[in-house]
């Protein structure tokens, strides 16, 4: 696969030919003022960060998502490993 011009060209044409990428997400999910304001956004992100590192203990440093991109993609077959694994991972935790 290759990205040129926003499409992918997938070598393997068994489920698609070209996929168009329609949105660029230049933000993360704990940019300040983006979801959680200046005050609380060290909170959240501790929080998230501490559950996150529970629930990929077995799948080295992806807590915030992979290469640290808190993106916040999800899809109703499976959640990206670059999303933040709280919302795609479940296990028992503790907080």
């Amino acid at each position: 696969m290759e990205l040129k011009n926003k499409e992918w060209k997938i070598n393997d044409k068994l489920l698609f030919e070209n996929v168009a990428v329609v949105e660029e997400i230049d933000k993360k999910a704990f940019d300040n003022n983006y979801i959680f304001t200046v005050n609380d956004v060290g909170v959240a992100m501790e929080v998230v960060d501490k559950i996150g590192k529970q629930l990929t203990r077995e799948m080295g440093d992806i807590s915030l998502g992979y290469g640290n991109s808190q993106a916040l993609v999800f899809f109703s077959h499976n959640t990206p490993n670059n999303s933040l694994p709280i919302f795609g991972l479940q296990e028992n935790i503790k907080f």
